[in-house]
Parts: C-alpha cells; structure tokens; sequence
C-alpha cells in the first residue's frame, strides 16, 4: 500500500446484506472525509484465500437445504453464551487476521459481520492493540454473537436496541443509534423518478412493490400474483433482483396482466420505494432498513432464518408491518390494507416517528473524532 489505510471495512457475503452495509459505509465516509483512504474487503477471502468460496456455497446450502441446523447454532449462541466461542476458534484463521492487521496497519477497523468483529477482538486482547473497533450490527437485534470484549462503539438499528444492548453491561456512549446503513439515494428527497414502467403509473393508483433482495426470494408461482391484477386502482411492481429464472418467467405468465411490472435487477429501488403504499419482502435488516426510511409499510413473507424472526419481532411490536405466513394470508392483508386507509396512515407514522429517533450522521462524527486522537 503506497498511502495508509485510515479505515478498513472488513466484511464477509454470507448473504448479501452486510456486503450492502459495507457498501453504504464506504460511500457515506467518503462523501463526508473525502481526505480518508478507505479500503474494504472480503474478511474471508483474506484470511482463508483457499477456502472461502467454498465456506460461502456451504452457507448457502446450509440456509437453503437445513435452515433448522442455522437456527439452532443462531439460538444457541444466545441461550448458551460459551457456544459463541466457537466462532473464533481457528487458530490459522486468527493468525491471519493478526498478518493482515499488522501488514495494512489501519487507524480504524469497521466490521459489518459478527465473527469478524470476534476475530479483530481476540486480535487487540491478544496484542494490547488500541486501534478502534466499531461494529456495526446489520439487523434489528442486540444478540450475543455481536458483542465481543475489545470492541469500541456499536452501531444498532434502533433506540430500542441500544437499551437492550445497555441491559447486557453496554456503556450507553459506546452505542451509536445510526440505524442500519443504507445508500444515501434512500434519504434523499427527490421525487423525481427515471424508470418509465414507474413514471405511467396513474397517480391515484395505490402501489405494491414486491422486492426479493438481490437473490430475487420471491414466490414463483403465476397464481402467487395473477389475483393482484384485479384489485381496482391498484398497481404491482415484483423486482425479482438478480433472479433471472424468476424474471423470465414471470415475464411469460403475466405478460398478459394490465395492472403488474415485473423488473429485474435495478439500482433504482429507492425510487420506487417512494412510489410505493405497500412492500412486500424478505425480513432482512438491509430491504427493512430501506422500508423504513422510505416510510413504507411493510408486510413480511414468512421468515425462515434466526435474525429474520428476531427483525419481524420488532417490526409487529413497533406497528412498522405485519407478517403474512402464507399466500392466503398475504391476499387477505394487502386486501384490508388497500381497503383501510387510516391503517396504512398509523403505520406511516409509526415508520416517520422511528426515522426521526436515528443518527446515521453519528457514524463518520464518531470516525472524525477517533481519527483526532
């Protein structure tokens, strides 16, 4: 490295929500300290360059094929406090993390994954290092697998998440209420919109969005939609992401619906957020985070994994959307929803009064000041 590293990111893609966060984080400290060199990276593809692929497919199979074997470990690590310790067991992982932070020398580590954040713990017990770490949690909890010992600041989703990490022996001044990072386009105000299929949508029509994150998790089934087309003054928009086979085929079996847009992969969810009454989506804290902001209700589709039943608890207690755990549910929701005005202005309000309580400036004050010392 010819200049050093003021801050690294350090991240890992098992799912692509802390590789959005990192993404975010990196864009935000260079609109704001244009003078930092900041670097992000693969975690695992440093500290294990011959395996990391396969750690990353295995994940994915894992979450696929055995998610009652993920949410077990995901559960036990919370009930069972020592089982977290297994995370950070590699010692050849440990040794390398220790030759990458001694090479790069940073002056502030980010991590957007809790084992990184273990790894980089152990680092600084290890060496006495004071180099701050911040962790920034990328879903709406405050579980143990995120808190490690050597670890500075916290970045958490919501006021009611820094109370529950203060709970469990948290310096309040140490929690950093920023919300999950997002692209800054989602907090700016522009109604502007450059997606024509968008554009046309007649203004009285109330708008459905069903996004599937950038792996496109939707459901695939002509009839999972066809029903949508005739709900009166009412539009769908399905972003299916980098799911091409979805894309494709919905593409054929609606093709013939006046009141449904199917996209594909697009950089532009924030501007249809802003046209957008009602999202349905995957509980992940990135898509919830953009709801939120975006002030749209959200109703969830039945969640599978550990931390998306831990984001749909907060979302049904603060009012911020509803959960629907099957197709029939789900019609029997955006139907009322539609129909309930004054409904799906409570729940507005509920998301406008939570995006007024967060900081997300807090983050790059809290890396100016850190940077002065």
């Amino acid at each position: 490295m010819s200049k050093r590293i003021d801050v690294v990111i350090l991240s890992a893609k098992f799912g692509n929500g802390h590789i959005s966060v990192t993404n975010a984080i990196k864009q935000n400290i260079i609109d704001n300290l244009p003078e930092l060199n900041v670097w992000k990276c693969d975690f695992y593809r440093v500290t294990n360059p011959k395996t990391y692929k396969a750690m990353y497919s295995g994940y994915r199979q894992l979450v696929k094929n055995a998610r009652h074997v993920f949410n077990a470990y995901y559960y036990a690590k919370e009930n069972l406090p020592f089982i977290g310790g297994l995370d950070t067991l590699s010692s050849s992982t440990y040794k390398a993390t220790e030759r990458a932070i001694e090479r790069f020398q940073p002056r502030v580590i980010i991590s957007t994954f809790p084992v990184v954040s273990g790894y980089v713990s152990k680092y600084k017990e290890k060496t006495g290092s004071r180099i701050p770490l911040i962790t920034v949690i990328t879903d709406i909890v405050s579980t143990n697998e995120w808190i490690y010992p050597e670890t500075d600041y916290y970045c958490v989703a919501t006021p009611e998440i820094k109370e529950e990490l203060m709970l469990k022996q948290i310096q309040s001044d140490r929690i950093l209420v920023t919300g999950i990072p997002i692209r800054k386009e989602f907090y700016e105000y522009n109604n502007d919109l450059s997606i024509e299929c968008i554009k046309d949508i007649p203004k009285e029509n109330k708008v459905i969005t069903f996004v599937g994150g950038g792996l496109g998790i939707l459901p695939d089934k002509e009839e999972d939609y066809e029903w949508l087309d005739q709900i009166s003054n009412a539009t769908t928009v399905i972003v299916t992401g980098n799911n091409d086979k979805l894309y494709q085929k919905l593409k054929e079996e609606l093709v013939n619906k006046q009141n449904i847009i199917i996209l594909g992969f697009t950089t532009k969810v924030h501007e249809i957020l802003r046209r957008t009454d009602i999202l349905v989506a995957k509980p992940g804290g990135i898509t919830l985070f953009e709801a939120i902001v975006s002030e749209v209700p959200t109703i969830i589709l039945k969640p599978t994994l550990g931390q998306e039943k831990e984001n749909c608890k907060y979302i049904k207690a603060m009012q911020l959307g509803i959960v629907a755990n099957s197709p029939k549910e789900l019609r029997a929701i955006i139907e009322s929803m539609i129909e309930d005005e004054d409904k799906l202005q409570d729940y507005k309000e509920n998301l406008k009064y939570l995006k007024s309580r967060l900081n997300p400036e807090e983050l790059v004050k809290t890396i100016e000041k850190l940077l002065e010392n």
